[in-house]
């Protein structure tokens, strides 16, 4: 077994020490049974979750996308960038030109 450390802001220690105290459990098995749990997460894009992305703004384009081409658009911005990527509107067309859409 391996042991981690988790910094966090003096009040959300405070704030999780009252909540797990309220149903008599440690924050060391909270935060086990949350690792422990990450593979119910492995659909979740960003994390953590955030409000939903405004329609029509380019984090709702990659929220539409599947894991494959989200994949393949990372391979290709690592090989390439996109040129002239000057809008919103241009980056989303150029991504999805790139994805065949």
């Amino acid at each position: 077994m391996r042991n981690i450390t988790v910094t966090v802001e003096d009040q959300t220690y405070h704030d999780i020490r009252l909540w797990c105290a309220a149903r008599d459990v440690s924050v060391s098995r909270l935060v086990k049974t949350f690792l422990q749990d990450l593979h119910r997460l492995k659909d979740c894009r960003r994390f953590p979750l955030p409000a939903a992305p405004d329609p029509g703004s380019l984090a709702a384009l990659f929220d539409e996308l599947n894991i494959e081409d989200l994949a393949r658009l990372r391979q290709h911005l690592r090989k390439n960038s996109f040129p002239g990527c000057e809008t919103v509107n241009h980056t989303k067309t150029l991504i999805k030109q790139q994805l065949g859409r």
